[in-house]
């Protein structure tokens, strides 16, 4: 009993001692990196949301052009436009697994919430069948500001 006494006294003196004369870090230079690591991760957010909305717009333009084409070979299989988009099915690729991204993307140069849970057709001006987001078309998003 008393050896161990005497072993575990023998341990706790052995870490102290080889602590002694070394330094830590200061609570100044802590402060500093972490001021660093801060202003580096604010200018890294932005970034990173741009990226995003960017990626967003990137499929929306993606899934409206993949719905007009099929649009247009609908029409030609069938000689009429489809009247919905689930006439679109067998036109389709993962008909069921295409839908819009949640989150921000570009309208007309604005960034703006994604504007509808789901895409749709309807004529344009001209009559035509065309794919939906929203009240907006392919030609509407990403784009610059309109003046």
């Amino acid at each position: 009993m008393k050896q161990d006494k005497s072993a575990e006294v023998a341990a706790k003196k052995t870490a102290r001692e080889s602590f002694e004369g070394q330094r830590g870090f200061t609570l100044l230079g802590v402060l500093i990196a972490v001021l660093i690591v801060g202003l580096m991760a604010s200018m890294a957010v932005p970034k990173f949301s741009a990226a995003l909305s960017a990626a967003n717009t990137a499929k929306i333009q993606s899934d409206l052009s993949t719905i007009d084409s099929s649009i247009v070979l609908y029409r030609i299989d069938k000689g009429n436009a489809p009247a919905s988009l689930e006439d679109l099915e067998n036109y389709l690729e993962n008909y069921e697994q295409i839908k819009p991204p949640t989150g921000e993307c570009n309208i007309d140069g604005d960034t703006v919430d994604v504007p509808a849970k789901a895409y749709t057709i309807s004529p344009n001006e001209s009559g035509r069948m065309q794919a939906h987001l929203g009240k907006y078309t392919l030609y509407d998003f990403g784009g610059k500001k309109k003046s």
